[in-house]
């Protein structure tokens, strides 16, 4: 799971809180679903359409974002209503499973799903090839080609003993966050592990910096902690470069 909370505390925001609820309610009428299909997990308000004489859509005039795993649209503006919908994989169709959120838990709402929700049926579909097929769709989807480790030229990615290593320059970053379902607001300077469903893990750091604003690595869960420690030293090696006044 994500080192960083992202969850809002009901006290805060009543009314955001309160638009989610209705949003639900609002999905499980249209539905005919029962209110026990509706839980309060993952940083939202889950629905389960299985079996629905009428399940639910995405509306004709909303913008889907396709993600990995799941496609998400903002479903109210006022108070930043997300909803989050798996894509389909292996027996679960597309769209059985809904989560609505605030705007702040998109990134813990997509690691539910694609880890809670997702990951066990990735892990009987793949078995020992998850994170090999992880990769292969991630890469494929946001088009980086591929270049010797050492290669300056952005963007990239390179194969590694750890996974696959993600550099991006500002444009590639912003799909990248996207795609992935990142915290766009984050200020933090250290690395942040999220999980990708049956095992397979995305740590991924925010420089600061024009040139090369982000990286990602997508690995196993038990390479989390070295790839953490990986991603700090390039972080410190930054620090140490900009205070010799040398551009990275």
């Amino acid at each position: 799971m994500q080192t960083l909370s992202l969850s809002v505390n009901p006290s805060d925001l009543p009314y955001t809180l309160g638009a989610v609820q209705s949003i639900a309610e609002q999905i499980l009428g249209r539905t005919h679903l029962a209110p026990d299909r509706l839980k309060a997990m993952g940083g939202g308000l889950l629905i389960n359409q299985h079996s629905s004489c009428r399940p639910w859509h995405f509306p004709a005039d909303k913008t889907i974002q396709h993600g990995y795993l799941i496609d998400q649209i903002e479903f109210e503006e006022q108070f930043g209503i997300h909803l989050l919908a798996n894509q389909a994989v292996a027996d679960i169709p597309a769209r059985r499973y809904l989560l609505i959120c605030s705007c702040l838990n998109v990134p813990q709402a997509a690691e539910f799903l694609r880890s809670e929700i997702l990951g066990p049926t990735l892990a009987l579909a793949y078995g020992p090839r998850v994170l090999s097929v992880a990769i292969s769709e991630c890469l494929a989807a946001l088009g980086i080609p591929e270049r010797p480790v050492n290669d300056a030229r952005l963007p990239s990615y390179s194969k590694t003993r750890l996974g696959a290593l993600l550099r991006l320059d500002a444009a590639s970053a912003k799909v990248a966050r996207k795609y992935f379902s990142l915290d766009e607001s984050c200020t933090l300077r250290q690395p942040i592990a999220m999980g990708l469903g049956a095992e397979s893990f995305l740590v991924w750091a925010e420089s600061g910096q024009a040139e090369e604003p982000l990286r990602i690595m997508l690995s196993a869960q038990w390479n989390v902690s070295v790839v953490t420690k990986e991603l700090n030293r390039w972080l410190k090696s930054l620090n140490k470069s900009t205070r010799k006044g040398i551009i990275p």
